[in-house]
C-alpha cells in the first residue's frame, strides 16, 4: 500500500525538486519533507493543504492516491461565457 509520504516523494520527482526546494516552497525544513518521505512521520493536514495549494495537486490524491496527481485546470473555451 502505497502511503501518504511516497506520494509527496512522487510528487517532488516529478517537479523535479530536491528536499530543500520542495520544503522552502511550503515553509518546511528538508528533514522535515525526508521524513514524511521515509514514513517517519506522518503528514499532517497542514502539510497536505499547503502542498496542494503550493504545487496544485489534487487533495485526495495526495491523501488516497485516488485521482489524478495534480488538479484539473479550466479549459481557456470553459472560461469563456
Amino acid at each position: 500500500m502505497e502511503t501518504t509520504g511516497a506520494r509527496v516523494r512522487e510528487l517532488r520527482l516529478s517537479l523535479g525538486l530536491n528536499q530543500t526546494d520542495f520544503a522552502r516552497r511550503i515553509g518546511m525544513s528538508q528533514s522535515g519533507v525526508a521524513g514524511y518521505e521515509r514514513n517517519e512521520r506522518s503528514v499532517d493536514e497542514r502539510s497536505i493543504l499547503l502542498i496542494c495549494s503550493e504545487y496544485g495537486v489534487s487533495e485526495p490524491w495526495l491523501r488516497t492516491g485516488e485521482g489524478e496527481m495534480y488538479e484539473k485546470k479550466p479549459a481557456a473555451d470553459d472560461l469563456i461565457g
